[in-house]
């Protein structure tokens, strides 16, 4: 009937990172009939921050199966079954993911238990599974690992069937497609052909004027999904009842869509564009010396006349960015930021700590590994070339940064040129800016797979 699942992972996104333990309790209502758990092994580096997260080092998935070789499994334990999870989105996009890999299609029915939450059990001022659970005063407490995850999933889907007086389980399992409201005044052939494709789209009022300027990774789901739903604010609707046409630019990869995004707004100002998306919330890497005389790093909010020594859209970010840099140059968790204590931090007494925050190490020593994480933070990586698949199969892309300074992109033929002079030759120029450096450094955090050429 319902297989409840939770999946462990190296990273946030299905297509670049892996699973790392997956736990599937298969459920018919009353009791869990079987189960099944076991740890998978990524064939990829386990990051550090995901690591003291969860607890699952790379020592405990070495030995561990690969993913094909428990697909069969995974496929025979949930066939016919509705798969249920919490944020089902992250665990599906996952597995599907995975199964891809392996040459094979996974197509299930799923029911999210927070989306269900919130439909069911209104009202609460967090609706993440371990906020629920404590909420709810339900035992099995989730701490990121897959199985007791799991069981934290059922124990609330339970309580949500008997909690479901007016059937709202079984209409999210009616659910087809969210059903699309189109534009009056937009014809219909101009939507549905649209390519499932990065770049950036265009909506136009009747006269051609430029209303509203986007970027997606899949042009076509983006674009359905600004028609999706019930949602109808005043924004919403004006925009609406305005839009004539779309137009759109393919541009290979993500990156590339969301430089163009940047460039075109601050061109066009679309009146729809109520701000650059990024710079709702940016936050900067700093060192300072202390009354001590300790170097130290710490994270703020940017403000216009901030001169970070790195900057990141997502505060997580910059906090798993001083994480590396901590453990790289072995500095104090309390010094980068990271911890908070009125005394020595908390890494002292496991021996993780040289002791600088206890007086155990001094300024002149400390500062010598201190120093060198901030310099390495002033002139690693600053003159390279991304490069990534282009708009068509046979190109590639190319995103140039020079002494730190975006210089532009743009797309090449040659698809095995490797040299950093002759990759450059195909770059269009384009305009630097604090926005287009958070675009680059949050995507690089996000993409380490990506292919960089540097200078000979």
């Amino acid at each position: 009937m319902y297989s409840i699942i939770d999946i462990e992972t190296t990273g946030a996104h299905a297509i670049h990172n892996r699973i790392t333990e997956i736990a599937i309790l298969n459920f018919d209502g009353e009791k869990i009939t079987d189960q099944f758990i076991s740890f998978v092994r990524p064939d990829s580096h386990i990051p550090f921050f995901i690591s003291y997260l969860t607890g699952i080092t790379n020592d405990m998935v070495n030995e561990a199966p690969a993913f094909e070789e428990i697909a069969e499994a995974i496929d025979s334990f949930t066939q016919n079954r509705v798969l249920v999870a919490h944020n089902a989105h992250f665990d599906y996009s996952f597995l599907k993911q995975a199964f891809q890999r392996t040459g094979k299609n996974f197509q299930r029915k799923t029911l999210c238990t927070l989306r269900l939450s919130r439909k069911i059990l209104p009202g609460h001022r967090k609706y993440s599974l371990d906020h629920l659970c404590r909420s709810l005063v339900i035992e099995s407490l989730p701490c990121h690992r897959a199985e007791s995850d799991a069981r934290s999933a059922l124990h609330l889907f339970t309580h949500l069937i008997r909690c479901d007086r007016e059937g709202i389980i079984a209409s999210f399992l009616k659910k087809k497609q969210p059903e699309i409201h189109y534009p009056p005044h937009l014809a219909l052939t101009q939507a549905t052909a649209l390519p499932e494709s990065a770049g950036v789209y265009f909506f136009l009022d009747k006269s051609g004027r430029v209303l509203y300027i986007g970027k997606a990774k899949n042009l076509r789901s983006r674009i359905r999904g600004h028609f999706s739903g019930t949602s109808s604010t005043k924004a919403k609707t004006l925009l609406m009842n305005q839009i004539h046409h779309i137009q759109y630019e393919v541009c290979g990869t993500e990156l590339i869509a969301m430089l163009r995004e940047s460039a075109l707004i601050k061109k066009h100002f679309p009146p729809f564009n109520t701000a650059q998306k990024i710079s709702e919330n940016n936050y900067g890497a700093y060192a300072y010396e202390d009354g001590k005389g300790y170097v130290r790093f710490g994270i703020k909010k940017l403000k216009a006349t901030d001169r970070p020594l790195a900057s990141f859209a997502l505060l997580q970010e910059a906090r798993h960015f001083l994480e590396e840099k901590r453990k790289q140059f072995h500095l104090c968790p309390k010094f980068c930021g990271l911890q908070q204590a009125a005394g020595a931090c908390f890494d002292v007494a496991l021996n993780l700590c040289g002791g600088a925050c206890s007086g155990k190490e001094s300024a002149e020593v400390y500062n010598q590994r201190a120093v060198q994480a901030k310099d390495s933070l002033k002139t690693e990586s600053k003159t390279f070339i991304i490069v990534e698949k282009g708009r068509m199969e046979t190109e590639r892309s190319v995103v140039l940064v020079e002494d730190g300074k975006y210089l532009g992109y743009g797309f090449t033929s040659n698809t095995t040129a490797q040299e950093f002079q002759v990759l450059k030759e195909n770059i269009e120029h384009q305009k630097d800016n604090r926005e287009v450096q958070m675009i680059l450094q949050s995507y690089l955090f996000k993409n380490t797979g990506c292919q960089i050429i540097f200078p000979a």
